[in-house]
């Protein structure tokens, strides 16, 4: 007797591709340079908690977003536009959380997933960590060895994002922020 499942399997495949190849041509529009007059401190607008240091995705996005800023501080007016919380989780170890809360041009990092996060990322450390450097686009995802690496592991469901639909202009601007 024939069976239905393999070509549900390969329906769902392509409709998860469809879905990436929209959400990543919305994410990756262009935004317009804003001017730089009265560039804010860096410190002051990435705000991280007493005892970062014991969380390394803390410690790292933290970093990150701290270097964006001083390389970058055109990218502040995309900070300015952001109101979200972003939780990022370790799946490969349960107490290694961050949630990033980008609100009044500020982000608030904060040890641990803090309340329902707009938009939940969840994987293995070196995903989670590599996932900014793959950059923006269907290129970028299909021919590079790290993008398709990322793209089977979302396939897989070893990398799991939630709330981006609901939320998809916060996480173009987060995207825009991080690339």
């Amino acid at each position: 007797m024939y069976s239905a499942y393999p070509f549900l399997y390969i329906i769902f495949i392509i409709a998860v591709i469809i879905i990436l190849y929209i959400l990543i041509k919305i994410v990756g529009k262009k935004t317009s340079k804003p001017s730089t007059e009265s560039i804010p401190n860096v410190s002051e607008l990435v705000i991280l908690p007493a005892g970062y240091e014991t969380n390394g995705l803390g410690m790292i996005f933290g970093k990150l977003f701290r270097q964006i800023l001083e390389k970058e501080p055109e990218r502040i007016e995309i900070l300015k536009k952001m109101n979200a919380a972003i939780g990022v989780q370790d799946t490969t170890d349960e107490k290694t959380a961050v949630t990033m809360t980008f609100k009044d041009c500020r982000i608030i990092v904060e040890n641990g997933i803090i309340g329902s996060p707009d938009i939940y990322i969840a994987g293995d450390l070196h995903t989670l960590v590599a996932l900014p450097s793959v950059g923006q686009g269907m290129r970028k995802i299909f021919l590079t060895p790290e993008g398709r690496r990322i793209l089977r592991r979302f396939i897989n469901g070893e990398l799991r994002i939630r709330g981006v639909l609901s939320h998809l202009s916060d996480f173009r601007r987060y995207r825009q922020l991080v690339k």
